[in-house]
């Protein structure tokens, strides 16, 4: 019999005495009938006392024994168990120092793994680092951080390792300062130590690189991009070929360098950094190329952190105005990406041309005033900006970013004047005093400095246009309040019922500005005839009239005699005059009645002269002076045209208009 520990307590296992004692048992939760024996069973005596006395013994000694065993498994001690706090010792400070920005830290920290291994090789733990700490029992580890993937050979892909022994105490916090270094080795390459033998590869080769080997692998680092490295493993050998493709011809070439003749490591260790220099050393033979120059170094992790890590410096762009408001040119500013170091960007336009460079530390800005004599304006578009660090003779690039420009605040302002515009701004005797069918001195004004104005290298163009029709031969000034065109006067234009318009469209760089000057209405004010003329007027109505009549020794427009019952008329359609405008209209004239009576209509949408004569005599004449009148009407509704009436002409019935004028009134 015995006792087994479920989730419900204990409960009693079949055995030889219970079986006694009760008609069944249990086993594993089953009910077991009991059988019949053919003989009694072993516990059982001949006396009752026996069973009993037997049966307390062993469920005293069995209970003794559960608890016990109840108390020794209340009293088991849990495994010692301490903590390790990990920090990365040579990614830290790098990331404080004057060499890398500060934005690094975590993106650095996070590209990090962490193993922890036992001292029986077991690992025990494996992840991304953390500065979180890790519990782990009491003994001793070994704790590595690692950061890339250790390629047998590729291009810029740098491998960090590093390693340290930790004792793990209970309840105690242990840390492993794990100082990380470069874990492969790299080998660059410049293609001629000076201008000319640098030149000299581009004399004769359209491409060219250098070919890395390490086994049956290989990377290609070339002129196109000399910036990059080859990373390989620690311990490789590695064999190098020159590869180009000759301008003369287009053929391939690949030559293979005996390495042994220089100082390259013949074995790489970690850490190893080879500078490779290629030259041309003869002038005329394109496939004579050798080393000309190794060095080797040790490459540190902050030359080494990949350049995609790093921040890409954003570009403000800002048109810069001069306090006239006149446009100078643009201004970039390049935010701080990389503290502490010397680093240049260059941009380009979306035609791929080099328009702006800047170089220094800390913030970098290009205006307009450093780029006076190339390119001081960048006109809107899409722009490309691209940042290299710079280490002496190492040029690195970091990668680039593209920017728009939005266009700048240009303004093309347009000025003209006729006798209208004067007199709408209430200079009555100067309106008066202008032709009617002019407009004066159209002008066209850009708000660019002349700084900018005077680029060679900035394209421009403006077209002036007045009624549909191009103005040209401008008279030109630049001054710092802008550029001004100044046109010759428009003259004998018609009067229209829609205003003239002066329109300006200005092209700088792409950019096109337009503005236009819409109310240069030619109205026909002022004019004045002595007489009307007949190639003024024309005859509306009736006859006789006589163009070139004499009275009262004076030249003038006669109406009537000797004509049939009819009136006659003359009118002038050479006006436009909106509703509103005040009209003043001089006139002299005479009436004569014979037979019969005449009236006299002056009128310009309104009627400004009206006299009817006597059946007989002359009207408004005394002492043999002429009638002379003025008369002012405001216009209620456009007019287009004057008339001038004689109601009746028959038996020396007549009308005489010696002058007429209509003029703005006041």
């Amino acid at each position: 019999m015995g006792f087994e520990r479920s989730r419900y307590g204990f409960r009693t296992l079949p055995g030889p005495c219970f079986a006694a004692l009760r008609p069944g048992c249990w086993h594993k939760g089953t009910y077991i009938a009991p059988k019949r024996h053919a003989h009694p069973h072993p516990c059982i005596t001949n006396t009752y006392d026996m069973n009993i006395h037997i049966c307390i013994r062993y469920l005293l000694i069995l209970m003794a024994t559960m608890v016990v065993g109840a108390c020794q498994q209340d009293n088991i001690t849990p495994a010692a168990e301490g903590s390790l706090h990990i920090t990365l010792a040579n990614i830290s400070p790098l990331l404080n120092s004057r060499a890398t920005p500060q934005e690094l830290g975590k993106p650095a920290a996070e590209r990090f793994r962490v193993k922890v291994t036992k001292g029986n090789g077991q690992v025990a733990v494996e992840r991304a680092y953390t500065e979180e700490r890790i519990p782990l029992p009491t003994g001793t580890y070994t704790v590595e951080a690692t950061c890339g993937r250790n390629p047998e050979i590729g291009i810029d892909a740098p491998y960090y390792v590093g390693r340290a022994s930790v004792q793990i105490q209970q309840d105690e916090v242990a840390t492993a300062a794990i100082t990380c270094k470069v874990g492969n080795a790299l080998l660059s390459v410049r293609f001629g130590r000076t201008d000319e033998e640098r030149a000299r590869f581009q004399k004769f080769y359209t491409d060219y690189g250098l070919r890395v080997w390490v086994g049956e692998k290989y990377v290609d680092i070339m002129n196109n991009d000399p910036t990059t490295s080859a990373y390989f493993r620690e311990g490789s050998v590695i064999d190098l070929d020159f590869i180009g493709t000759l301008r003369q011809n287009g053929k391939h070439v690949s030559l293979r360098f005996n390495t042994n003749e220089s100082t390259l490591p013949t074995v790489f260790q970690a850490a190893d950094h080879a500078i490779v220099t290629l030259a041309l050393p003869s002038p005329e033979n394109a496939t004579i190329v050798n080393i000309s120059k190794v060095e080797v170094e040790e490459a540190k992790v902050e030359e080494t952190i990949p350049l995609s890590w790093l921040p890409i410096p954003h570009v403000n762009p800002q048109h810069s105005m001069n306090k006239e408001g006149c446009l100078q040119g643009t201004d970039l500013t390049f935010s701080n990406s990389y503290p502490g170091m010397t680093w240049k960007v260059t941009v380009a336009n979306a035609a791929g041309t080099l328009v702006r460079t800047a170089q220094g530390t800390g913030e970098l800005t290009s205006t307009y005033a450093d780029n006076a004599d190339s390119y001081p304006f960048l006109p809107a578009g899409q722009y490309t900006a691209t940042f290299y660090l710079l280490n002496g003779e190492k040029e690195a690039k970091t990668g680039t970013r593209t920017f728009s420009i939005e266009a700048p605040n240009l303004v093309v302002t347009p000025s003209a004047y006729t006798a209208h515009t004067k007199y709408l701004a209430g200079m009555v005797d100067e309106a008066n005093a202008c032709n009617a069918y002019t407009i004066y001195q159209p002008t066209l004004h850009i708000n660019i400095a002349p700084s900018l104005w005077n680029n060679p290298n900035l394209a421009k163009a403006l077209t002036a246009t007045l009624a549909g029709n191009t103005l040209g031969n401008a008279e030109v000034k630049v001054e710092n309040s802008g550029v001004t065109y100044v046109y010759p006067n428009a003259t004998d234009l018609a009067p229209n019922a829609t205003a003239y318009t002066l329109q300006g469209d200005f092209t700088l760089g792409g950019t096109t500005v337009s503005a236009g000057l819409s109310t240069l209405a030619i109205t026909g004010l002022p004019v004045s005839w002595q007489p009307p003329t007949e190639g003024d007027w024309s005859v509306n109505h009736g006859s006789p009239i006589y163009w070139d009549a004499e009275a009262d020794g004076r030249t003038c427009v006669q109406f009537g005699v000797n004509s049939v019952n009819n009136p006659q008329s003359i009118k002038c359609t050479r006006f436009a005059i909106p509703a509103g405008v005040k009209v003043r209209a001089d006139y002299d004239v005479i009436l004569h009645g014979g037979s019969v009576a005449t009236t006299l209509n002056i009128t310009l949408g309104e009627v400004f002269f009206n006299r009817k004569s006597a059946s007989s005599g002359w009207v408004w004449k005394q002492k043999d002076e002429p009638f002379v009148e003025s008369a002012t009407k405001t216009l209620s509704a456009f007019t287009h045209e004057a008339i001038v009436e004689n109601s009746y002409g028959s038996g020396q019935t007549r009308s005489y208009v010696f002058s007429l004028s209509f003029k703005y009134g006041k």
